[in-house]
């Protein structure tokens, strides 16, 4: 009978509580489990909701993980060392309790495991203090970046640029099993969406306040954001879905929609029923929304930080200076007032892009690579 690799994953959030690497997570946890690999995921325990393994991926329930439970980190701990020895584990490090990071990679360090620290977006690695970074540094562990940007912004933190390896986010099938040809709507009656989660840093509140400059001049035209308040809730933060409403009314905006998040098969026919993807965030690791967008043939708008230079301007869409609401408002009247066959050949082009340098069996291939499978 064929070996078994045995492999633990590390994250406080799950389904069904999910930010765009914790999708990942459960894209790569599902993956390997289909190819044979015994998966266990360390995640947090959900009040009220009794999940059962799916797709051959075991759940391993610790204390929630909300911002301010500091449970979280010692029942971690104390679950690694009940539940057996592994041969590798893949570790989310995110601003949630991320000291518990360098405690969870100790344990399995020590009982002999290969250890990969994936980080969530860029900068993560500060979300530790100073002895927390040394210490993490120091383990013989690998750290998973989605770019070349995210690379040597950890090598300046002091991490070893051998133990840094860069893995780009992975597209699930779903989004790449859709006909051709997509349809645009026409000028000035485009619907333009955002999905993902209301969090501060996706600065939805400018994308909003953008969209009150040039909506007098498309008043055809639709703003749609897609997503949930769940994460906010863990965070312990006000709510952000009610503070974009009620800005939406304050403005008197009529055509901008605030909708509840999607399940997978809804979320393909968003992007259906979209002409053009924005992500106006001014922090990420490496998009989902931009990357299930293109893969879905739409144009993309986004800002220009390091995170997004996979998006090409000029070919697959345009970009804004971060942090900018004039120059928002000014790629979403340039994305409405665009010929169709413009974003159709930006369209084309990012799903191209996609084809070429984006699969779950790339993903997998080089994530079997750095464990040694």
């Amino acid at each position: 009978m064929p070996h078994q690799p045995k492999l633990a994953i590390l994250t406080p959030y799950y389904p069904p509580v999910l930010g765009g690497a914790e999708n990942q997570l459960e894209l790569l946890a599902h993956n390997l489990a289909g190819s044979g690999v015994q998966v266990d995921v360390f995640t947090s325990r959900l009040e009220g909701v009794k999940r059962a393994a799916i797709g051959g991926v075991s759940l391993v329930e610790c204390s929630a993980a909300f911002e301010k439970n500091s449970s979280w980190p010692s029942d971690l701990s104390n679950q690694l060392l009940i539940n057996g020895n592994y041969e590798a584990a893949i570790i989310l490090l995110s601003s949630v309790h991320p000291s518990a990071v360098v405690s969870a990679a100790k344990i399995l360090v020590q009982r002999g495991a290969k250890v990969l620290i994936r980080l969530s977006s860029e900068g993560r690695f500060d979300a530790l203090d100073g002895t927390e970074r040394q210490s993490l540094s120091s383990l013989p562990v690998k750290f998973i970046v989605h770019s070349s940007s995210a690379k040597f912004n950890l090598a300046e933190k002091g991490v070893e640029i051998e133990k840094i390896c860069t893995i780009p986010n992975a597209v699930h099938s779903r989004f790449l099993e859709t006909g051709l040809p997509r349809r645009y709507s026409k000028r000035g009656n485009r619907r333009i969406l955002y999905a993902g989660r209301f969090d501060p840093k996706k600065r939805l509140d400018g994308l909003i306040q953008a969209w009150r400059l040039i909506e007098g001049q498309y008043p055809a035209a639709e703003l749609r954001i897609v997503g949930s308040g769940v994460w906010e809730h863990w965070k312990g933060r006000p709510s952000v879905w009610q503070g974009l409403v009620e800005l939406i009314r304050i403005l008197k905006l009529k055509r901008v929609f605030v909708a509840d998040s999607k399940e997978p098969p809804e979320m393909v026919n968003e992007y259906n029923l979209s002409d053009v993807v924005i992500n106006p965030s001014g922090n990420e690791g490496m998009s989902n929304l931009i990357l299930e967008g293109m893969a879905m043939r739409l144009p993309i708008i986004c800002s220009d930080i390091p995170a997004n230079d996979f998006v090409h301007e000029g070919r697959g869409g345009w970009k804004f200076p971060s942090e900018s609401m004039v120059a928002i408002s000014r790629v979403l009247s340039q994305a409405q007032s665009a010929p169709v066959n413009i974003l159709a050949q930006f369209g084309a082009w990012n799903r191209r892009w996609i084809e070429e340098h984006i699969s779950i069996n790339l993903v997998l291939k080089t994530y079997r690579e750095v464990l040694g499978w």
